[in-house]
């Protein structure tokens, strides 16, 4: 993952809490046991470098949180968590007989827990989809996805579910057995999702995107009490921020827009700063130290 030089989402061990997953309960794990798991794991990453990763917590329900969250009770401590992933999958209501819930009643449950927790970080729904079943799988995820952008800010980003890996003779086995759900989404409605959102901006990543940049040539010049920073050859006196935008302070690992950037920046170099400081190298320090060199930061 380290020499992919591309950020990675990372949804490790997801739905802990769902007993039909071995790493549950069922599987004979305890909470205790995924946290210390956790730790573990995202522990070795570090130790070997990897920072292109952004760590996704994805509870299945909002009741069990608190047993799991990795960095135990401390809210809204959340040095091991960079996203936390939810599920909004209307995925169990057919053998309940009630029809497809809609996404207030999948997504708020959660939103109240994270709430009372104080957690402050960004939200990625890990599925966003309903059934074709009850006809309207389109509607329903753009509907979802017009609340998202009204009403839960908090929501940065979606996977939406349109699950078409399977052939149509497998799919008419499967979905002919009871309590099971067609995903298959309903090709007579076309689907414009991204009609909701502005179109984001392609990014290229090139090449030679793993390749080291040539460092800059910096000494320390002088003697105890008269020493002296020179900077590709030129005296450099640092007047520094430090830089960790909307998120915990030795982390940065939240993404940051280029508008955001330019508009911090432009204040940092008003105020007669020269210089920023990240706490901790991320992938995205490569978008974040790009913008500062427009700015003339350091």
């Amino acid at each position: 993952m380290r020499d992919l030089g591309f950020p990675v989402f990372l949804n490790f061990a997801p739905e802990m809490d769902n007993p039909l997953n071995a790493w549950s309960e069922t599987g004979g794990n305890t909470p205790e046991e995924f946290i210390k798991a956790w730790r573990h794991v995202h522990d070795r990453f570090e130790i070997l470098g990897v920072q292109n990763i952004t760590w996704v917590w994805n509870p299945s329900k909002a009741t069990g949180m608190e047993a799991y969250f990795p960095s135990g009770k401390q809210y809204p401590e959340s040095r091991y968590v960079d996203w936390i992933g939810i599920s909004c999958a209307s995925d169990d209501s057919m053998d309940k007989g009630k029809g497809e819930e809609d996404f207030a009643s999948l997504y708020e449950p959660f939103q109240e827990k994270i709430q009372s927790l104080g957690i402050g970080l960004p939200i990625i729904l890990t599925e966003l989809g309903t059934s074709s079943h009850w006809g309207g799988s389109a509607a329903w995820t753009m509907n979802s996805l017009k609340k998202i952008k009204s009403n839960y800010p908090e929501i940065k980003s979606a996977i939406v579910q349109s699950d078409t890996r399977e052939i149509k003779q497998q799919k008419e086995i499967i979905v002919q057995k009871a309590g099971l759900m067609d995903w298959f989404r309903d090709k007579s409605t076309p689907i414009h999702f991204l009609e909701v959102f502005p179109n984001p901006e392609l990014v290229a990543f090139p090449e030679s995107v793993t390749k080291e940049k040539k460092q800059r040539q910096n000494t320390i010049k002088g003697s105890y009490g008269n020493f002296s920073m020179e900077v590709d050859g030129t005296k450099f006196y640092m007047k520094g921020v430090c830089y960790s935008a909307g998120d915990e302070w030795r982390e940065g690992f939240l993404p940051l827009s280029k508008k955001q950037l330019q508009h911090d920046f432009q204040q940092i170099k008003e105020m007669g700063a020269n210089t920023i400081r990240r706490y901790e190298p991320c992938i995205y320090d490569r978008n974040i130290l790009k913008v500062a060199e427009q700015y003339g930061l350091k």
